[in-house]
């Protein structure tokens, strides 16, 4: 059916620097996809390109705590008004350091 879907993810980076924080992987999206991460702008984009894996990276706009990935698919629909799916495949994977702990911070600023 004609009309934009929202897929979305979360995750947490509890105990994690956000700032080192860094997602990648392939995805593909039925008709036109838009990735954006902790509901900021479109970070990758991809029209028409079901079937065709495209890589992205994310290294910025994480934040402490919980984050959400959305993916905002299109579909087009079709002329005959027959049933046309919507499609998104994602592989993801990702990185994140620990926070260091305060004592942590201390000793390395007694150097």
């Amino acid at each position: 059916m004609e009309g934009t879907y929202i897929y979305q993810t979360t995750f947490s980076l509890a105990g994690l620097n956000p700032a080192t924080a860094e997602l990648s992987g392939l995805w593909s999206a039925d008709n036109n996809a838009c990735m954006s991460l902790n509901g900021g702008t479109c970070v990758n984009a991809i029209v028409n390109q079901f079937g065709v894996l495209t890589p992205f990276s994310l290294t910025s706009g994480f934040k402490s705590g919980m984050n959400t990935l959305d993916f905002e698919v299109f579909n087009a629909g079709t002329s005959c008004g027959c049933d046309d799916p919507t499609g998104l495949l994602v592989q993801i994977s990702g990185t994140a350091s620990p926070t260091p702990e305060p004592s942590s911070l201390l000793l390395m600023g007694s150097g």
